[in-house]
This record gives C-alpha cells, structure tokens and sequence, in this order.
C-alpha cells in the first residue's frame, strides 16, 4: 500500500484531517492484515502526518507504541 492509496482511503473515509483512530483503521484494514505490514504503515502515516501538522493544528500524529 503506498501513501497515496492511505489518502484516497481516507478521502472514502469523509476525513477532513488525519486522526490516530483514522491512521490505525487504515494500518489494520483489511482486517487480517499482518501485524509488520501493519506496523510498515502506520510508520508511513506518522510521518506523512507530522509533515501535515506543520501546515495544520488539527492533524493528529499517531503515538510511538500503539
């Protein structure tokens, strides 16, 4: 999954900016998905978002150890 399929998923999703609960549904979507492909994406959302919450307050950047 690339970064660019995370935001499209969201757009579907309605989000107007990236949550935690948003970036973990996607890290773990499909359900089944296997726990280091997991992992492998939300470390790709976290810093997608920490980029975003320069540029805006409201994005939320997923915690270290969830």
């Amino acid at each position: 999954m690339t970064l660019r399929q995370c935001v499209h998923w969201a757009a579907r999703e309605g989000a107007l900016w990236s949550t935690t609960d948003l970036a973990l549904r996607w890290a773990t979507h499909p359900p089944g998905v296997q726990p280091a492909h997991g992992a492998t994406r939300l470390g790709m959302v976290r810093g997608f978002a920490q980029y975003c919450r320069a540029l805006d307050a409201q994005t939320e950047v997923p915690p270290h150890g969830v």
